[in-house]
């Protein structure tokens, strides 16, 4: 049995060829880590201006809560004069003296120390007053709330 050895025999064409490609290969590597470096730029200059278009929408809302919240203020300060104001007028010209004057003049009080209640804490500090009443008396307020869902339950069914 004989055995053939098969050589290849490259010729210089065919060399060059091989000499070729693989030059191309690296030339390709080369662009390939430019063209690579190039995409990482651009990506980081799109996220850069993708931060910067949040951050100015953020700031956008922020400033538009802040307006929001800024009328809201003002309302209630304005709303809280107002119900001083009825309350001095309710004081002023009620009835001064007997039973009708007594209860005139309670509500004139009353209304008055509410007035100056919301003219003096703002919708933060009322909030925290409510969480006060709330942990101080947990029972009242949860049956309270239980009844305010209950009545807002049914005006809701009657309006279906």
């Amino acid at each position: 049995m004989a055995h053939h050895s098969s050589k290849r025999v490259v010729t210089s064409e065919q060399s060059g060829q091989q000499h070729g490609q693989q030059h191309g290969q690296s030339h390709d590597d080369a662009n390939s880590g430019g063209m690579l470096d190039k995409a990482k730029e651009m990506g980081t200059a799109v996220l850069d201006k993708a931060k910067d278009a949040v951050g100015s929408v953020g700031s956008m809302a922020s400033q538009a809560a802040g307006n929001v919240g800024h009328r809201a203020e003002d309302m209630l300060s304005s709303a809280a004069h107002g119900i001083s104001s009825a309350g001095e007028r309710l004081d002023k010209q009620g009835p001064q003296g007997g039973m009708a004057g007594y209860a005139s003049h309670a509500v004139a009080s009353t209304l008055q120390g509410g007035g100056h209640y919301l003219e003096e804490a703002n919708f933060s500090g009322m909030a925290r007053d409510m969480g006060n009443v709330v942990k101080n008396h947990p029972v009242p307020a949860l049956l309270l709330c239980l009844g305010l869902g209950f009545c807002l339950g049914r005006m809701m069914n009657m309006k279906d």
